[in-house]
């Protein structure tokens, strides 16, 4: 029997708010206990988790909240595409959970989520793990299986087995049967079985509940045959998971450390484990692109400090005190089986090399605040990839900035906050303060799963007479409205306005899992929509119209205009223009096609766009792929920014397929240059309209972007060698 423990989060200033672990066991079976916040995904792929393994169980420790819990959707979404698992059994505040996952209603999914039954208890015939509730906050304790004890070969012999074939038989615990009809009893030629040992993870994020963990019966058995914890003392681990409150000089915690004398200790306190990054390959990546491109980059930034000298005095005499008690850290293994064995690893890979972070975000040219002109206009990709996160690209979540204390979003895909935390650093709060408005394309999960943490930490950062416009798809708000019930959000000042002045009758339409069709048919079905400009004057529901109203009142918005239409997509998708005021008199346009087939509509609504930002998921190799699941491919996103006559484009939304993909074009190409690479089957199809731009075209300058880049509108002309320069260092890598 073997088991394992790799500690996949420690409590951090940007990314988790408390521990998780990831017990691995021989039958290639996982179990994921303790915090399942955004950015989870990209940790257990930096653990080299695979999603074709087995995740048995999903223990959420602590209260349920956005902090940690964010990451669970898309975890549940992920096992079902990629592993094409059917069933987790969750652990936790059930209520709690249940009502979470009842928000999950309003997405509109690919294929089927993992379905997650809830338990206050598991068992298999490796571990058995329960819940110990304190209020409302979930603690847990795993009792591993008996060992078996040692195989004593001259036992059997005496007992007339003389092939040593037959020996694995009985030493693997199973009963053996001669040839002249003797049974031989495995129980007879083995030692003993030894008891398991035990984990013990508790969850406290208090005073009051270190005081609560005393009063629980903590040695009370979980496995059939278990033993008392006495009975096996050092061979327990015990992680404590302290939050931030806690005050590690109480006499309750002392009180709680004694408790478990004589264990296997294991302690993470915002105050006593360091910031790290969790996604270490991604944060290589960027500080490899500051390196040769600091204009656009800055290298990833570290939280040295969160706290004051008391915070850390009472760290400094925590550490000195418990000298027996190991910090735990990110990275670190334990094998728990077959005998108790904690290291620490690096979770660097070979290939990567430890950040340097001495460097001021200030003094990195690539995080400069605008400075007001068309020019200055900065586009920071937060998340390029698509469908889910993978090691080197997040999912969706594009950022304009018009100057310091302005900027608009574009979809909010998981982890976003933690990415702008990681490239701003201290500023973070400041650049998040800035968002006046966030624009949600539609419903799949890697377009909009981090805005309730956005809305959190907006909250948190922005002054209290600002207000945060979301413009998206109606269930998006529900889904919003929904969880703040279970972690509440201050949405007194959140405005919510739909972009569609109707919603169809046949709602099916919206998810090709419902009803099927052919691509054909339900291209042409997305294609029927009218666009829907949303201004002044549109007939909204009163309350929509009066949101739209204070939109375009609100001199802090400097929304001009918004303009949306119907995307060739599934999932409520649109495509939209926003127009923005620059200074006193300048505006600056945006089209953003969110996720879509090439769009003639969306064309027309953006004509002379100063810039598109276009999805370009599939290379134009993939042409049949990009028609059947409704995306664009890279020379198709060049001809609709051709047709539109936009002056800049960055693409963004690349497949997964293309971790390190990147380049740009100085506008050298024409319309001609990309119609031959398009497939003949466009000839009398919906998209005929491609092959018929006027061949003198030029293709703008445009660029395939990187997480991480900041790129100045001025700028976006003269970088394309600067990114291919990139792309070559990651193919020698």
């Amino acid at each position: 029997m073997l088991a394992q423990l790799n500690v996949l989060a420690t409590p951090s200033a940007a990314e988790f708010s408390s521990s998780s672990i990831l017990l691995f066991t021989g039958n290639r079976n996982r179990y994921v206990i303790g915090n399942f916040g955004e950015g989870l995904q990209r940790t257990l792929i930096q653990h080299k988790f695979r999603f074709k393994d087995t995740l048995k169980v999903a223990a959420v420790a602590g209260n349920v909240s956005i902090s940690n819990v964010g990451g669970l959707p898309g975890l549940g979404i992920t096992l079902s595409e990629l592993s094409k698992q059917k069933q987790v059994v969750l652990l936790g505040h059930l209520p709690s959970l249940r009502a979470m996952i009842r928000t999950w209603r309003h997405f509109v999914l690919r294929s089927a989520t993992v379905q997650f039954s809830f338990a206050d208890t598991y068992a298999d015939d490796m571990l058995a793990i329960r819940t110990v509730m304190l209020d409302n906050s979930a603690s847990y304790t795993v009792q591993f299986a008996d060992m078996r004890g040692r195989f004593l070969p001259q036992r059997a012999e005496a007992l007339g087995v003389t092939d040593r074939k037959l020996y694995k038989i009985l030493a693997a615990g199973q009963d053996l049967q001669l040839e002249n009809g003797q049974t031989i009893k495995a129980d007879d030629v083995n030692e003993p079985a030894k008891p398991g040992p035990r984990l013990f993870f508790l969850e406290l994020s208090s005073d009051c509940l270190v005081s609560k963990a005393l009063d629980v019966h903590w040695a009370a058995p979980s496995h059939p045959g278990a033993q008392c914890l006495s009975d096996a003392q050092r061979d327990n681990v015990v992680i404590l998971s302290l939050g931030k409150a806690v005050d590690l000089r109480s006499d309750a915690l002392a009180q709680l450390i004694h408790m478990f004398e004589g264990c296997k200790l294991f302690v993470s306190h915002t105050h006593l484990c360091k910031d790290y990054f969790s996604a270490t390959s991604a944060a290589a990546a960027l500080q490899k692109c500051a390196e040769v491109a600091p204009r656009l980059f800055s290298a990833p930034q570290l939280h040295l400090s969160d706290g004051d000298d008391d915070d850390y005095d009472a760290a400094a005499w925590f550490r000195d005190r418990y000298r027996h008690i190991a910090v735990l850290e990110a990275g670190m293994e334990m094998a728990i089986l077959p005998q108790l064995n904690a290291s620490k690893t690096t979770a660097w890979a070979d290939d990567e090399t430890v950040l340097d972070v001495t460097q001021s975000p200030c003094e990195t040219d690539a995080l400069r605040d605008p400075a007001g002109g068309i020019d200055d206009v900065q586009t920071v990709t937060l998340g390029t990839g698509s469908s889910f996160p993978s090691k080197y690209r997040n999912v969706s979540g594009t950022l304009v900035r018009t100057s310091a204390h302005h900027a608009v979003l574009f979809d909010c895909g998981e982890a976003t906050c933690i990415q702008l935390a990681r490239y701003y650093g201290s500023r973070a709060p400041a650049v998040i303060a800035s968002i006046r408005v966030i624009f949600i394309s539609h419903l799949h999960a890697d377009h909009h799963l981090g805005i309730v943490r956005m809305i959190e930490q907006w909250t948190k950062a922005a002054p209290a007479d600002r207000k945060l416009y979301i413009v998206g798809p109606k269930r998006v708000a529900s889904v919003i409205e929904e969880w703040s019930a279970i972690d509440p959000l201050d949405l007194e000042r959140v405005r919510f306005l739909d972009m569609y002045n109707q919603v169809r009758s046949d709602s099916t339409d919206t998810n090709a899992v419902k009803r099927q069709r052919t691509a054909a048919e339900k291209h042409e079905e997305y294609m029927e929509e009218d666009l829907v400009p949303v201004e002044t004057g549109t007939k909204f529901s009163s309350d929509m119209e009066s949101v739209v109203n204070e939109l375009y009142g609100d001199e802090d918005s400097r929304i001009i205009e918004i303009c949306t239409v119907k995307a060739i997509h599934p999932a409520m998708a649109y495509s939209m223009k926003v127009v923005l005021r620059i200074g006193e008199m300048g505006t600056f346009s945006v089209g953003y096609s969110g996720d879509t087939r090439p769009n003639e509509k969306f064309v027309n609504i953006c004509t002379g766009i100063d810039l598109l930002v276009h999805e370009a998921t599939h290379g134009d190799d993939l042409h049949e792929d990009a028609y059947e699941k409704m995306h664009s491919t890279q020379s198709e996103s060049l001809l609709v920014g051709a047709a539109m006559g936009a002056k800049r484009i960055v693409l963004t939304h690349i497949s997964q397929r293309y971790p390190k993909a990147g380049h740009g074009n100085k506008g050298h190409i024409l319309a001609s240059d990309l119609k031959k690479r398009l497939p003949e089957t466009l000839k009398g199809s919906r998209y005929e309209w491609l092959l018929e731009i006027d061949d003198d075209k030029r293709v703008p300058e445009a660029i395939v972007a990187y997480d991480g880049m900041c790129v100045r509108y001025g700028d976006i002309k003269d970088v394309g060698a600067t990114l291919e320069d990139i792309a070559t260092m990651f193919e020698q890598d």
